[in-house]
């Protein structure tokens, strides 16, 4: 239970100093470490310049990566014309919350594949949001259903 909770505070730790935010999902996968959930801070896009934009997104894991993070918090720059996004600013922190790694550089440009979390992202910052009921502080994102192995968004594992 204490690994459930730990989760939950990690996300809102790191997503917590902008008061005004509004995450929201906008993606949901599974990599090698298991299953992740994307969120999108739809109150921190910013126009820079005709078809780019800047966004804050939150990836919350089920388990923790390679690295040991259990939950990033990023600023991507996302080239709208030109399907690309880059980082800006990473923070990533484990289970107990501490601080991992944090780098603020402009990383590369990164062309999106299709049906990446990237995409999501570059669709959320460019086009809009999906029209999802998930938040970064429901209990989903705390890491309970995720936990039990089932799929964020269409229930038990088979």
């Amino acid at each position: 239970m204490r690994h459930i909770a730990a989760i939950g505070a990690v996300a809102l730790s790191l997503a917590s100093p902008a008061a005004a935010s509004q995450w929201k999902l906008i993606s949901a996968g599974r990599d090698d470490a298991g299953h992740y959930l994307i969120f999108g801070d739809r109150e921190s896009i910013k126009v820079t310049a005709p078809k780019m934009r800047r966004m804050w997104i939150v990836m919350v894991r089920a388990h923790p990566s390679k690295l040991g993070d259990v939950s990033t918090k990023q600023l991507d720059e996302i080239d709208c014309g030109q399907d690309r996004v880059r980082s800006l600013s990473i923070n990533a922190a484990s289970e107990t919350g501490e601080i991992l790694y944090s780098k603020s550089e402009v990383g590369e440009w990164q062309l999106v594949p299709p049906d990446t979390y990237g995409q999501s992202e570059e669709h959320a910052a460019c086009v809009g949001f999906p029209q999802s009921s998930f938040t970064l502080d429901d209990p989903i994102v705390q890491g309970r259903r995720l936990l039990l192995g089932e799929d964020p968004l269409s229930g038990p594992a088979h």
